[in-house]
């Protein structure tokens, strides 16, 4: 017969050996949670099982590393909000726990200022999946009252599915912010282009027509085209952004700086083809080194990271051929003479157009090897400020306001005193960048403002700060000089007699240079200021 519930069955028995159970984890998690913290996102198991069977498995998936702890439901019952928000802080495993308990984890963590995940599949998870900022439910074991509670669903109930969410979602954001930086530099570029020659009474360096070509033929379809970009190899070694906005600070200051970078040579470019040739040549420089740069940023503009010569992993097809159709349609204006006309342009020769594509060039490498620019651009300025002290203390020994071992002696101190600042500024620099007193982009702001500032003056000539002029026969004079001559006379500085002499000097001055241009042009050479 049965035996009774109170009879004792378990005698004369012989152990033959022990059975054990065990649901291991799947062997794509430990990689899936190192990638997680590669990209700067905790992980954190909350089970039912027992605290030593949770360490266990949180030891295999490297989820519990050493310094973590671990806490179980009763000791949760015995904490207060206040002393769970600092224990969430560096707790990595929590077992026996039932739902209540996950709605707190998933408030504590919120109150130290996570965005905070939360995975279930049970009624009972209900509560913690609606709290959490993202809710994950299953989509094969979960309960319908779990999926109407969450956010999100996997249909595979497969953690690396959380994974692959987090790349995909890093990789669409990125995109956007590319597209928009792309474009809103573009347009800062042009507003500081007009907003100069406006300012200095300037003709328009970019005519109507030009300006709408940029923008429809260069910039609108590499956007599109940046809108499909594959996502970086990088992307999941970044930590996460928490910003509100698409342009958040630093990204701000960068499309900022790459605009007033592309107006600045642009603007260069207008003056050299004005000077050079005409109106005309120097709005046609102007508008090719916006449309080339345009395109050829579209390139570097995949990555904030990876340099445009430097880029593995999945190729955007569509960006290649957008790329080519903007250069072919910017060639064709460039190129063919009804186009020219009409864009009020006009022909470039072999020296101006390696000019324009070099700014073209140089500006994507001013964004790709910020660093290396920024020293190249200082050394450049430095050049620039010896040469032009150098020709204005030639031009004032010329003009009679000191001998010319004065002058030259002043230059020869100037320009030394410009290395030994250079040596400071550069020590100066480098410190500030190591102790995050200043950034790069604002270092290489200020070596092309210097750049182009005296790149400005040199191609001015210097007529802007009136060193000298020509008077109605084509004689180089200066009545600074001169008045500067007079000055120091009524002041005391010169005795009677230079001052009686300064009118006749100034007069053998103006005979002598009259001399000297009638001697070159005997000679066949063509004089210049």
């Amino acid at each position: 017969g049965v035996p009774g519930d109170e009879e004792d069955i378990e005698r004369d028995l012989v152990l033959i050996g022990l059975v054990g159970m065990m649901d291991p984890p799947r062997p794509d998690v430990r990689q899936a949670v190192e990638t997680c913290r590669t990209a700067g996102v905790r992980t954190v198991m909350i089970t039912g099982d027992h605290a030593s069977t949770a360490r266990a498995i949180g030891r295999e998936l490297d989820i519990f590393r050493p310094g973590d702890l671990v806490v179980t439901g009763a000791e949760l019952d015995e904490m207060d909000d206040a002393a769970l928000d600092e224990a969430a802080r560096n707790t990595s495993v929590f077992a026996r726990v039932s739902p209540l308990h996950k709605l707190r984890i998933v408030r504590a963590l919120q109150h130290a200022g996570e965005v905070c995940a939360m995975t279930g599949d049970g009624v009972n998870d209900a509560p913690a999946l609606k709290a959490a900022d993202i809710g994950v439910a299953m989509g094969i074991t979960s309960t319908d009252v779990a999926k109407d509670a969450s956010d999100m669903i996997l249909m595979d109930d497969r953690f690396t599915t959380i994974v692959y969410a987090v790349r995909e979602g890093r990789r669409v954001f990125r995109n956007i912010q590319k597209v928009v930086s792309f474009l809103v530099a573009d347009n800062v570029a042009q507003i500081v282009v007009l907003l100069t020659a406006v300012a200095l009474n300037w003709n328009a360096p970019l005519t109507a027509v030009m300006i709408l070509w940029v923008n429809l033929a260069t910039a609108s379809r590499p956007a599109l085209a940046l809108g499909v970009e594959p996502a970086s190899r990088h992307i999941m070694e970044h930590p996460p952004m928490r910003v509100n906005n698409l342009l958040d600070g630093p990204l701000a200051r960068r499309v900022i700086f790459q605009g007033v970078f592309i107006a600045a040579l642009a603007l260069v470019a207008f003056v050299i083809g004005q000077n050079a040739g005409s109106y005309e040549l120097g709005c046609t420089m102007a508008f090719g080194v916006l449309g080339f740069s345009q395109v050829l940023r579209s390139l570097n503009q995949r990555s904030a990271t990876d340099p445009v010569w430097d880029r593995e992993g999945a190729r955007n097809r569509q960006l290649g051929l957008a790329a080519a159709a903007s250069i072919a349609l910017m060639l064709v204006v460039l190129l063919v003479p009804p186009f020219i006309d009409a864009f009020g342009g006009t022909t470039m020769d072999l020296g101006q157009w390696a000019l324009v594509v070099g700014f073209a060039a140089f500006i994507v490498l001013g964004e790709t090897a910020g660093a290396y620019v920024a020293y190249v651009v200082a050394i450049a300025a430095r050049f620039a400020f010896c040469l032009i002290t150098q020709m204005y203390f030639a031009r004032y020994a010329v003009q009679g306001a000191a001998t010319p071992v004065q002058s030259y002696g002043l230059g020869w101190i100037f320009v030394h005193l410009g290395d030994l600042l250079g040596v400071v500024t550069l020590v100066l620099v480098e410190s500030g960048m190591a102790a995050g007193a200043f950034s790069l982009d604002q270092v290489a702001a200020v070596s092309i403002a210097l750049l182009v500032g005296a790149t400005m003056f040199v191609l001015s000539d210097g007529r802007a700060f009136a060193f000298g002029a020509r008077n109605e026969d084509g004689v180089l004079h200066d009545a600074a000089s001169k008045r500067s001559t007079a000055a120091r006379a009524d002041a005391g500085g010169a005795n009677a007699d230079e001052a009686a002499s300064a009118p006749a000097l100034a007069a053998d001055i103006d005979e002598l240079t009259a001399r000297i241009l009638e001697l070159a042009e005997r000679g066949g050479l063509t004089p210049r200021e």
